[in-house]
Order: structure tokens, then C-alpha cells, then sequence
């Protein structure tokens, strides 16, 4: 984190009275953010396997906590086969995820919602079957973003009647596919940007196109990224008013919508820096934490995005990839959750199962 930008957050977060600062200065950011999780009944999910004897885990559920409470919202069928990672509405009221299954021999994939208690589900919408389905396999984060208003879902993908390109060789193009938005009450789609997504292998440029906070709380701009790797704007309504925001990755706009953050190019011996743009002073990207890593020991952990902005705009996720002392000549590493306050620049590692990748709530 720069110090100089963290002093400024931090001193205009006190102005409001030396008491909230002294309560700041004897909170560590574990229990500010214990604390906000508990008090405001923010919710977080993530993907969970029944199975612990089984390596590597085997996801066949999903896990929803409120405030600290935990609970499984779905359960695996016999029929299923892989589940997307689930992304929490922004009001903390419902779950979108990827699930595929197999019906009468055949590999079925669509976009289902559901209550974060799990009930009410439903399909929204089939895209096409992966290729190779692995029963129980980390798929990751599903590819979908709800609206403010919970009334659209943005997503990435290929609709189930559209053709399958043939498997890309290296150094050619990935196919392309749509981003598109779905009204959830009335099944209408709108495809955005038809052709999208078209990487190229060893080209520097990857990541995906949005991430769970692609919506301004307005439900009607969204941000995503490119084929070049920028970070852009977009108004949906009249399908225009698009801005360039620079050479970024992941980025995710915050529930007040006064920030987009992401992660800056890499350059020379360091990973990306994750960097802030404040949507209402247009004067470009500014640093929020540096990511530097030395090139000699001693070795240090670096932070990974999406930046997933929590339900205030205070805290922001991460993941953080910590060497392995004892095996530090083979690179091997462990990945913790942890939290990055805006307004102290202080970071803090996160128990295992706490946070997922995604989480809502009012702020």
C-alpha cells in the first residue's frame, strides 16, 4: 500500500471525530471486520465438498453464511456433475450459480437462482455443456453478476443453440463468446457485445471478462474487460457510452458506486498492483496497494484479485499466496482469504472458510 495515499484515506475517515478514530486505533482489521460481518448479517458463499476424505475435495455443495452462521443452501443430485462457484446478490437475498448435469445421457448446463436458504430454485437460462465434465470439479467463480435491483444477470458464455467452435490449437485464438443480460422475472435476453473473449495463448492478455461486481448500483452501467485487456464501461440502456478506464484485469465496482478497482498490468519483477479509479474525479487510476515482490530473499506473499468489494465500500477480498517456508526452492505456496481496508490501507489474513469470493448485504 503506498503510505502517503493510506494516511490521506485514513485521516479523512476521522474527520468525522477523534471517538471513531480511537475506536479504529484498538480494533484490529480482523475483528472491524468480524464485527461489521456479525453486526450488519452480511452474507458470503462459497463451494464446499461433503466429502473430506476425498483429494482433491469433490464440490457438491454450497455453502451460504450469514453473519458467521453457516449453512448448506444446496446439496448435490446423483444427476449433477459440476457447480460454478455461487455469486450472492448484492442485497443478500439470493445466489446465481453454473450448474451441469446429466440427463439421459447427455450433459445439460444452465444458469439457476435460487434463495440463499435454498429455496426457490430455478433454471434461467441453458448454455452449452462444457466439453470435458469432471464429476465434482472446481470450476471456480460462475461467470454471472446480479444487478442492484435484482432484476438482470449479466453473464459470459455460449447460449446452448449456438455453434462450438473446434478446440483452439496453441497460439490461436480461444472462440468467442457473448456477454449478454438476462431479465430473471421475464426470460428476456439481450446480448450485449456478441463476440467476446477471444484470447490468445501466450499473449500476456487472460482473465475473465467480469467479475461478480460488474454492476453500478444504478443496474444500468457495468464494467468489464476487453480482448486488449482494458478495463471499459458500458451503458446497457442505450448500449453506448463506453470509456476506457486503461490496461486492467478483474475489475469490481463498488455498492456506492464511487470506485472501480483492479489490477494493473505487470511489469518487471513484480506482479500486478491493484489500483483504485474514482468514477466521480475522471483524472485516471490511482495506486491503492502495491504488490512488489523482490527479486531476491527474503520471499514475501503476494495478493491475488478480484478485489470483491464488501457491502459498505470499506473492505475489499482478496486472496493471498503465502510461500511455503520448508519448500521455498520449489515454489510451493498456500492461499489464505484476507481482507484490505480502503480507509487504513491495513491488510490481514482471514481464517480458512470465513469469506468466499463473494458476499452482499445492506451496508
Amino acid at each position: 500500500m503506498h503510505r502517503r495515499s493510506a494516511a490521506l484515506l485514513f485521516f479523512i475517515a476521522c474527520l468525522g471525530g477523534t471517538t471513531g478514530c480511537a475506536a479504529v486505533a484498538r480494533q484490529s482489521l480482523r475483528e472491524r471486520w468480524a464485527d461489521a460481518m456479525r453486526t450488519k448479517q452480511w452474507v458470503t458463499a462459497f463451494n464446499d465438498g461433503t466429502r473430506k476424505d476425498v483429494v482433491p475435495v469433490r464440490v457438491d455443495s454450497i455453502i451460504v453464511k450469514i453473519g458467521g452462521r453457516e449453512n448448506i443452501a444446496f446439496r448435490a443430485g446423483p444427476d449433477d456433475v459440476e457447480i460454478g462457484g455461487p455469486i450472492v446478490s448484492p442485497d443478500g437475498t439470493r445466489l446465481a450459480f453454473v450448474k451441469t448435469h446429466k440427463e439421459n445421457d447427455r450433459y445439460r448446463t444452465a444458469i439457476y437462482s435460487m434463495a440463499t436458504d435454498g429455496a426457490a430454485l430455478r433454471s434461467l437460462v441453458e448454455l452449452a455443456p462444457p466439453r470435458f465434465p469432471i464429476k465434482g470439479a472446481q470450476t471456480g467463480a460462475s461467470p454471472v453478476a446480479w444487478s442492484h435491483d435484482n432484476k438482470r444477470l449479466l453473464f459470459f458464455g455460449t447460449l446452448k443453440d449456438e455453434a462450438l467452435a473446434p478446440a483452439p490449437r496453441p497460439g490461436s485464438p480461444l472462440p468467442p463468446q457473448s456477454l449478454s443480460l438476462l431479465e430473471v422475472d421475464f426470460g428476456r435476453l439481450v446480448t450485449l457485445i456478441p463476440a467476446i473473449g477471444r484470447r490468445v495463448y501466450g499473449s500476456g492478455v487472460g482473465g475473465p471478462v467480469i467479475t461478480s461486481q460488474a454492476w453500478a448500483p444504478d443496474s444500468r452501467r457495468l464494467v468489464y474487460m476487453d480482448d486488449r485487456g482494458h478495463v471499459m464501461t458500458m451503458d446497457t440502456v442505450t448500449r453506448s457510452n463506453v470509456k476506457d478506464l486503461g490496461p486492467g484485469v478483474e475489475p469490481t465496482w463498488s455498492p456506492d458506486g464511487r470506485f472501480i478497482a483492479f489490477q494493473g498490468p505487470a511489469e518487471r519483477a513484480r506482479h500486478s498492483d491493484f489500483v483504485i479509479y474514482a468514477t466521480d474525479e475522471p483524472s485516471g487510476p490511482t495506486p491503492l496497494m502495491s504488490n512488489t515482490v523482490p527479486r531476491f530473499f527474503p520471499r514475501r506473499g503476494t495478493y491475488y484479485g478480484p478485489a470483491v468489494w464488501s457491502p459498505d465500500s470499506q473492505y475489499l477480498k482478496m486472496v493471498y499466496s503465502e510461500p511455503e517456508i520448508r519448500s521455498i526452492f520449489y515454489g510451493a505456496e498456500r492461499y489464505y482469504p484476507s481482507v484490505f481496508d480502503r480507509l487504513t490501507g491495513e491488510t490481514a489474513k482471514l481464517p480458512f472458510r470465513s469469506l468466499g469470493p463473494t458476499w452482499g448485504g445492506r451496508p
